[in-house]
């Protein structure tokens, strides 16, 4: 009998574990060494594609954890990528970190903050070629103060209508 519950058990957790991902292929992020972000630092994201399924397109998502050190209203990304091609391509993003009003933007307390922001929409991606995802930030300071991390999440177009 404690078999069969503990198998029960395992299956619901596997369950709810899956379910919880809601079509996330990847979702990492990368920590900025002592919250200095240096210019020259480039964060490297690698997709291996044996996590995607090419008949389905993608949802690219970045994610800024920052703090109350953070000095500027705005972030200018850098980010880099050969989602459509093995040649890089280079965008550069505005992100608010702080409106007009004096408000942190994203989610947050304790003088932490997240914010999620789309990148890239309706991605297809094949299981042929290693996707890498590099983001920088390209503001005046050498070492930058109060971004703790930044993260890329890819995930499955339209997975709820499935």
């Amino acid at each position: 009998m404690k078999k069969v519950y503990a198998l029960i058990f395992t299956v619901l957790l596997i369950v709810i574990i899956s379910s919880c991902s809601r079509g996330e292929v990847y979702f990492k992020y990368k920590q900025v060494d002592k919250g200095e972000w240096t210019s020259d630092t480039p964060l490297v994201f690698e997709l291996d594609s044996l996590l995607v399924d090419p008949s389905l397109k993608y949802d690219f998502q970045l994610d800024v954890v920052y703090s109350n050190l953070y000095p500027y209203h705005d972030l200018w990304l850098v980010v880099s990528n050969n989602l459509v091609d093995t040649i890089s391509l280079q965008d550069t993003i505005r992100v608010v970190l702080v409106d007009e009003y004096g408000t942190r933007t994203g989610s947050g307390n304790a003088g932490y903050y997240q914010l999620s922001l789309p990148y890239k929409t309706d991605v297809f991606l094949d299981t042929i070629s290693t996707y890498t995802v590099s983001v920088s930030h390209a503001m005046r300071d050498g070492k930058l103060k109060g971004i703790e991390k930044i993260g890329l999440k890819v995930s499955e177009k339209d997975y709820a209508r499935r």
